[in-house]
């Protein structure tokens, strides 16, 4: 059961290369990583983590690409973080050794409309990138989590208009 446990850690974090750990997840009220998070429609930003670890050797130049999502990014003041355009993050030059843990303030979407496939929807996250370890050669990082942000609405049934018309020949 451990080692099947150990496998399973190690997966969540893996990339194509054995140097470069990636994760995305949500923190809940006690601290810990979760992959989904509930969130009202009263409650405007909240925050999305991105942890990139570069173990031993080499560096690395990337960028996280947020698609297929129902929330969008605001912003961050991290360190690893050089330029926000869009909903690409581009990330300044990671070391060897450097465990990067990036806050991003999100924003749900709320529209007066919102298609229903919005309210509970797993959202991609993709880092992508050069690594360059001591042998000096490029190597391209791909990899890809998913996280879970659901929309539930607190409206009170008074809050609610609801209406009927009865036509009649």
């Amino acid at each position: 059961v451990g080692l099947t446990f150990i496998s399973y850690a190690a997966d969540i974090l893996a990339t194509n290369h054995a140097n470069i750990e990636f994760n995305a997840y949500f923190k809940d009220e006690e601290g810990k990583n979760t992959n989904s998070l509930e969130v009202t429609s009263e409650e405007q930003e909240q925050i999305l983590y991105i942890n990139v670890n570069v173990k031993k050797d080499g560096y690395f130049n990337g960028q996280v690409e947020l698609s297929n999502s129902n929330f969008t990014l605001v912003g961050t003041e991290n360190q690893y973080v050089n330029r926000i355009e869009g909903n690409k993050i581009y990330l300044n030059q990671l070391n060897a050794g450097t465990n990067a843990e990036i806050d991003l303030k999100i924003k749900p979407v709320m529209e007066d409309k919102i298609d229903t496939g919005l309210l509970n929807m797993n959202s991609k996250i993709t880092l992508t990138g050069e690594y360059k370890d001591s042998t000096e050669r490029n190597i391209t990082i791909d990899s890809s989590r998913e996280v879970n942000l659901k929309l539930i609405e607190v409206d009170a049934p008074e809050n609610i208009e609801n209406s009927i018309d009865i036509i009649t020949n």
